[in-house]
């Protein structure tokens, strides 16, 4: 058994006692599927189904029954006990394959399902917040769809540089979609005023690129369709300044630290959103994916590696200190079959396109689930051959943010 599992590309633990099945899959760190013997020293099969499914988990796992027992009052025991299959012996090796693909869909679609419901529960947040927020707006502020563009900043003439013919063309500059900090200064403090703050200060740090410790991080991106760029955007806040910042912008006083993780959120998103207009008015063609993510860096070991040229931001809103990190990713935008798909990817377009429907199944900024990448493979049947998708192959930071995610904002 342990040998037909390792060929067949999974991890197998082999405990021989049932009580340590049972205190493994009681651990922090438990297996997705659980093949039982029903008869094991210590705890059998039975007992440990009826323990794991009456005990509080993080998640279930995927509980086959093994058993040479084939009277039909055993295998409804098994069932009753709380076991997910049945599985006689001498069993087939490609039934038992079948089985245990089905075990790792099902644990797929709960996983989807958990995460659609933490979603759902934190944009019920987010709207809460939100209507808090545009009832508080004032009638001087900036209206929400009015492009932001900064004084435009001197720039010097090219360089004249002769490139052989034999030579590769060169790859377009990133300043065109960079900004100075007298620009970031100008375009964050027309965006915050949305958010009824004040931006004191501005200052571009040339030293280090390590953030400070915080509680928070705020994450957010843009895609620049034109250039084919990904830019991520992180604000980083301890809580205290997060607090500070939720009591000035809705006027009164957070109560929950949730509350202050849907903020910081939607902070994110409206610093975006703001980056988004005025790149669009260098006709960047920009967009953003559709959530904008909150972690509690709390027991974290901190932030994946950041780039070289990442530019750092310390901020001063409302007396409060805040850091903003800005990443520039080139070659992010690429084109794959949806065969291709992977987990975590970014729709860089929405399907079918607006020339086919007006109401798309995916939209653009749309991330990739098990369950999304299933139903575009299942489009293959009905378009061309050679169908091709526009993705974003979401950077490090994405990727980070993607898989400890706590709170989300969505883009309206």
């Amino acid at each position: 058994m342990q040998l037909f599992l390792a060929r067949s590309g999974y991890t197998p633990i082999i405990h021989s006692d049932g009580s340590k099945v049972l205190e493994l899959a009681q651990s922090e760190d438990p297996p997705p599927i659980i093949v039982l013997d029903w008869m094991l020293p210590g705890a059998d099969g039975l007992t440990i189904c009826r323990a794991l499914r009456t005990a509080k988990l993080k998640s279930r796992p995927y509980i086959f029954m093994l058993s040479s027992k084939t009277n039909r009052d055993d295998v409804a025991a098994a069932l009753d006990a709380g076991a997910d299959d049945y599985v006689t012996k001498p069993f087939h090796i490609n039934e038992l394959q079948a089985r245990l693909r089905v075990a790792k869909r099902t644990i797929e679609y709960q996983q989807e399902l958990l995460h659609q419901i933490a979603d759902n529960e934190a944009l019920h947040q987010r709207n809460s917040l939100l209507g808090e927020l545009i009832s508080k707006q004032q009638p001087a502020s900036v209206p929400a769809a009015a492009p932001v563009v900064p004084p435009a900043s001197p720039v010097p003439a090219p360089a004249v540089v002769v490139v052989p013919d034999a030579a590769p063309a060169p790859k377009p500059p990133k300043t065109d979609v960079l900004f100075t900090t007298h620009e970031i200064r100008y375009l964050l403090s027309a965006t915050l005023m949305e958010l009824r703050l004040v931006l004191e200060r501005v200052t571009l740090r040339a030293d280090v690129i390590e953030p400070k410790l915080v509680n928070y991080g705020a994450w957010s991106a843009i895609m620049l369709h034109t250039k084919g760029y990904w830019m991520d955007l992180l604000l980083l806040a301890k809580g205290e300044a997060s607090g500070k910042l939720f009591a000035q912008s809705l006027g009164r006083v957070s109560t929950s630290m949730g509350e202050n993780e849907v903020f910081l959120a939607e902070l994110a998103r409206v610093v975006g959103l703001g980056f988004t207009r005025t790149l669009n008015t260098r006709q960047a063609s920009a967009g953003q994916p559709l959530l904008s993510r909150t972690l509690n860096f709390s027991g974290r070991t901190g932030l994946p590696r950041l780039p070289l040229d990442t530019k750092v931001y310390d901020l001063v809103i409302e007396g409060q200190e805040v850091q903003l990190l800005v990443m520039l990713s080139d070659d992010a935008a690429i084109r794959v079959s949806p065969s291709s798909l992977r987990e975590g990817d970014i729709l860089a377009e929405s399907y079918p396109p607006p020339s086919r429907t007006e109401v798309p199944i995916f939209k653009e900024g749309v991330t990739m689930t098990p369950r999304f990448i299933e139903k575009l493979v299942d489009q293959m049947e009905v378009e061309p051959a050679d169908w091709t998708l526009a993705i974003y192959r979401p950077s490090p930071l994405a990727k980070f943010f993607q898989r400890g995610v706590r709170t989300l904002s969505a883009l309206d």
